[in-house]
């Protein structure tokens, strides 16, 4: 009988949960194992009924028909999701995988979102000598964003520069949001010299923004992501950014 393997996930993240998945399916596939793959649409910005909707797909699946689980715990939009999860795995007995998070029971996997940030900031002010930059981050309460603001901090102090509060803004990772933030930024009469972005969806909406404001990137304003996403890549012009690398995540 073959194994079966769950994988938790949320759709909003389709092109880096596409990537992991093909280092997935490297292991599993000579090993004939089966992924049953959940997604929800849970979004940070959405009513909390709506997200408790979309997140009801991972009470569906009986836990115990499977040999084991990975969840992709940062990226599903919520603080209670990724624990009610893992409770679930450990309730069934099945050995499970966080990505992202640490969550009690279960195994991790996890980047140093600190390391590449710090060493992308330290790089724009050394290299390209900004003064004034803004932070588009995440989420409030996501671990991910928060690390790389922190990173963003430090890396700012060690060069003498600090990272004003009135430029840090909180977008819940949404592309509009993000959008229309940078159209405000850009109109202030002190506007940052460079967009430091918490993902490349954020960076590429900020770019976009500027665009409609009648700026060019990166003659007028650095923008910068994380993430390495396809789509950043072929954007134009081309996102900098750290590079996650979701495929070598998924086949660990």
């Amino acid at each position: 009988m073959k194994r079966r393997i769950a994988v938790f996930a949320n759709g909003w993240n389709n092109l880096g949960i596409a990537q992991a998945l093909k280092g997935i399916q490297e292991v599993t596939y000579n090993l004939n194992v089966d992924i049953f793959l959940f997604l929800s649409f849970a979004a940070f910005g959405q009513p909390e009924a709506r997200n408790q909707g979309e997140d009801n797909i991972f009470n569906l699946p009986d836990y115990k028909c499977f040999d084991g689980a990975i969840v992709f715990s940062n990226m599903l939009n919520s603080e209670k999701t990724p624990n009610h999860i893992a409770k679930l795995l450990v309730e069934n007995k099945v050995p499970g995988v966080s990505i992202g998070i640490p969550l009690e029971g279960l195994s991790y996997v996890g980047i140093d979102n600190f390391k590449g940030m710090f060493e992308m900031v330290d790089h724009l002010v050394k290299e390209h000598h900004i003064k004034n930059p803004a932070f588009f981050a995440g989420a409030k309460e996501h671990p991910d964003s928060n690390e790389r603001l922190e990173a963003t901090k430090q890396a700012l102090a060690m060069n003498g520069i600090k990272l004003k509060k009135e430029n840090i803004c909180y977008t819940n990772w949404e592309y509009l949001t993000s959008m229309n933030y940078a159209m405000e930024f850009c109109k202030r009469d002190n506007p940052p010299d460079a967009f430091i972005c918490a993902n490349d969806h954020n960076a590429i909406a900020v770019c976009v923004g500027l665009k409609k404001m009648g700026f060019s990137v990166p003659k007028d304003f650095i923008v910068t992501g994380f993430d390495k996403i396809s789509f950043a890549e072929t954007f134009y012009p081309s996102i900098t950014t750290v590079y996650q690398n979701f495929e070598k995540i998924g086949y660990i």
